[in-house]
């Protein structure tokens, strides 16, 4: 699979970092409780909790042209309990900010 240089990094679970993920502009964005959220099982992606997908329910024949001209992309975000979805024009800036213990 094609990927963006990089876009895609592997990153260790500690408790003491705080992960931004910052997007210069979208088109849309939703916030799903993982409870509700409706799983697309026609989905085509890369990445496990930071996902872009190639091919997805968001992203149908409505926003062909969209994809097309401008570039549009649907990103996916899946947290503890919540699952994210961002349609945006560009890629995300990934911030790492190392937390201090008190």
């Amino acid at each position: 699979m094609d990927r963006e240089p990089g876009f895609y990094r592997e990153v260790d679970v500690d408790e003491s970092i705080e992960i931004h993920v910052i997007f210069e502009g979208f088109y849309y964005y939703k916030v799903d409780n993982e409870t509700y959220h409706i799983v697309d099982k026609t989905a085509v992606y890369e990445g496990n909790n930071l996902r872009k997908y190639k091919a997805s329910k968001i992203l149908g024949p409505n926003d062909v042209r969209l994809i097309e001209e401008d570039k549009l992309c649907h990103f996916g975000i899946i947290c503890d309990n919540r699952v994210i979805d961002i349609l945006s024009y560009c890629l995300p800036r990934i911030e790492i900010i190392h937390q201090t213990s008190s």
